[in-house]
């Protein structure tokens, strides 16, 4: 019986000395890479370009940064997700001095598909815009009074040239999978219409 305790106690000391040592290694282990994976997490920040946490994909703002600056002066007047053959793209349409452009960003990368004058286009199909396209902000404002009507995820949206001013137009997809227009006046948030 003497000799079945002690072989007892003889495997618990040596199991719980190796449950020390396995706890001690990886803490060694991680004390030493900490300096070095932050050093790499640093470098990373600085040469990757930033993702979105959920999906590893460019968000729509990191896209429009890169659109505003392959078009000089440009100011974004619509935008639309797609998603195809499992790769997102934005398409997005803008104005500076020089014309009206459309360019597609691959939303992975953020490398540009296509780009193109549409100026010609776009006179002779009679197509206005307002006077003044105003800023991102604004769009961002009226993007929410429109998601708060109709929530969903917005898959289109295009300002207008409305009676009483800039109007932008979104189009949601909703939780049920259906699509909705909204008609917000910029500005003022107001809803103008839903469909």
């Amino acid at each position: 019986m003497k000799s079945v305790n002690f072989k007892l106690r003889q495997f618990m000391v040596a199991a719980l000395a190796v449950a020390i040592i396995a706890c001690e290694k990886p803490q060694q282990e991680s004390a030493a890479q900490a300096p070095a994976d932050s050093q790499q997490s640093a470098d990373q920040q600085q040469t990757a370009a930033p993702e979105t946490p959920s999906t590893g994909q460019l968000d729509r703002g990191q896209i429009e940064e890169i659109a505003q600056k392959e078009i000089s002066g440009g100011k974004i007047f619509e935008g639309q997700v797609e998603h195809e053959n499992g790769m997102v793209t934005y398409e997005l349409g803008l104005r500076n001095e020089s014309g009206i452009f459309e360019i597609e960003i691959n939303a992975a990368n953020g490398e540009i598909i296509e780009r193109e004058d549409v100026t010609a286009q776009f006179e002779s199909e009679g197509k206005t815009l307002p006077a003044e396209i105003p800023d991102l902000t604004v769009r961002d404002a009226a993007e929410q009074a429109a998601l708060a009507t109709t929530p969903g995820e917005t898959i289109e949206w295009k300002l207008k040239d409305g009676d009483s001013g800039p109007v932008y137009s979104f189009t949601i997809r909703t939780n049920d999978g259906s699509s909705r227009k909204v008609r917000i006046a910029a500005g003022t948030n107001e809803v103008i219409s839903q469909e």
